[in-house]
């Protein structure tokens, strides 16, 4: 990416799950996490964020994760990412499935066994270093770099739009 030697692909697994509208906790109130279960559980963290949908891209439901497994690279393709430690269920990890069915469960009282699910694998981008979150010029063109996440995108995406607004607002 823009030849930055920096630059690294992550593996991760998601789980969407169908359920229209979003399950409020047993209070009512709306919610989402992120959980570090110990390690001798799952060497991951694990997450629930809520998707809002949009009919023409996608449904109402849930996303679930995660897992971050950092690939050995050449700079090359294909890269090679340690094997996964942990049995499969529909080609999603079963701890990250379980660890969010628990959650979820003693939250809502909502069981996501019932709703159709589908399981993604997917590269995003990190960076030795950090998130690259800077502006240059380009033939008296500005460009923001803002890239190398990592996987915290969701986590980091709000911080990182303002400061991508305020960068911009000295231009």
């Amino acid at each position: 990416m823009f030849d930055d030697k920096s630059v690294y692909p992550i593996r991760g697994h998601l789980l969407f799950v169908e359920g229209g509208k979003f399950p409020p906790l047993k209070n009512g109130r709306s919610f989402s996490y992120n959980y570090k279960p110990p390690d001798n559980e799952y060497q991951y963290d694990v997450y629930f964020f809520p998707r809002c949908g949009a009919p023409s891209i996608a449904p109402l439901g849930w996303l679930l994760g995660g897992s971050r497994e950092e690939a050995d690279v050449d700079r090359g393709y294909p890269w090679k990412f340690p094997p996964l430690t942990c049995e499969l269920r529909g080609g999603f990890p079963a701890p990250i499935y379980d660890i969010n069915r628990k959650i979820l469960l003693s939250l809502t009282g909502n069981d996501i066994g019932g709703f159709r699910s589908f399981s993604y694998l997917g590269y995003r981008p990190a960076r030795k270093g950090g998130v690259r979150l800077e502006l240059i010029e380009d033939s008296g063109v500005p460009i923001v770099h803002n890239y190398g996440h990592g996987g915290g995108g969701v986590a980091l995406s709000w911080g990182c739009a303002e400061k991508v607004r305020r960068l911009l607002e000295l231009t």
